[in-house]
Parts: structure tokens; C-alpha cells; sequence
């Protein structure tokens, strides 16, 4: 699934001068807020879009490789948000012994 990498046009200047060091290495510890882990993008221009990442388990990646499946969990956020559930009643009958240990 391709998205467009830029989900805000609305760039905010963080500094306005930042140079490299002696092994061309830059320090943007001003500009990060959370993230760690980026991917880094140039574009013909040479501007540079740093677009911050997180890990997640391998096991659950498959959710993120099916564009329908995150399409209907979008749909089910969306839904629960303008409230509107259904009770499915207990799933208790559904668990195993093992599941009770988890």
C-alpha cells in the first residue's frame, strides 16, 4: 500500500541555520519530538523530509499489508466513534484453557 508521504504541507521552521560536523553528520535534536527512528527522503530539489517511524512486531505487520483489512478497521473506529455498537453479548463459551492463561 503506497501513500503519500507528506500528510501535513504545513512545515514549521525548527532552526534556522544547522551545519554539519567534521564527519558530515547534522544534529537536529531541536527538531525531534518523540521519534527515534525515521525514514529519509530527498528530492530533486535536495530538500530532505525526515518522516518518523515506529517498530512493530512482525507478526502483527500482515494487518498493514492488506489495504481492505485496514480499510474495515478504519470503517469499525469510525463507527464505534459516532457510537454506533452493537451488543454482541459474552465470548466467554469461546475460551480455551490456554486462553485463560494468557
Amino acid at each position: 500500500m503506497k501513500t503519500n508521504v507528506i500528510q501535513d504541507h504545513k512545515f514549521k521552521e525548527i532552526l534556522e541555520q544547522a551545519t554539519l560536523d567534521p564527519k558530515n553528520r547534522l544534529s537536529i535534536g531541536k527538531a525531534v519530538l518523540s521519534s527515534r527512528i525515521f525514514k529519509v527522503y530527498r528530492n530533486a530539489a535536495g530538500q530532505i523530509l525526515l518522516d518518523p517511524q515506529i517498530l512493530i512486531p512482525e507478526r502483527e505487520a500482515w494487518i498493514y499489508q492488506n489495504p481492505k483489512l485496514i480499510q474495515a478497521i478504519d470503517k469499525g473506529i469510525d463507527q464505534a466513534k459516532k457510537g454506533k455498537l452493537k451488543k454482541l453479548g459474552s465470548f466467554r463459551k469461546y475460551l480455551t484453557d490456554s486462553s485463560e492463561n494468557a
